[in-house]
């Protein structure tokens, strides 16, 4: 390579470390949408028991990192759901605070733990 070529190459490292940095798909707000995972992930989840919390009933986690909270009162509530290795950070609504699914295994069975600021929720299928 001449020296009419560094120009070039310079250039389209430039333009891959732009690229790359506006393909990020954390979640970093809940305004955000979540970036999803496992597919054996997807579905409804329902609570069979928790403590030290307020879990909901049901949560339904979508392909593309949407999914939703279900109330008793028929209320639903929009989610935003991304996996990292083997944990799933969950963000809802105005709360800044994610809550977690750690220690997965793939595929996922039927059973898994949301773990909370103060407690825990046992999810089941």
């Amino acid at each position: 390579m001449g020296m009419r070529s560094r120009p070039y190459s310079l250039l389209a490292l430039v333009l891959v470390l732009i690229v790359g940095m506006g393909c990020n798909t954390g979640i970093t707000n809940s305004n955000s949408s979540g970036s999803g995972g496992d597919p054996s992930l997807y579905g409804t989840w329902t609570l069979n028991n928790s403590t030290g919390g307020i879990y909901p009933p049901q949560i339904v986690l979508n392909a593309g990192g949407e999914g939703r909270y279900l109330w008793p009162n028929g209320t639903q509530q929009t989610i935003y759901w991304s996996q990292s290795g083997s944990s799933v950070s969950i963000l809802s609504g105005n709360n800044p605070n994610a809550i977690y699914i750690n220690n997965l295994t793939y595929p996922v069975g039927n059973t898994f733990t949301l773990n909370g600021v103060s407690g825990y929720g046992v999810y089941n299928r």
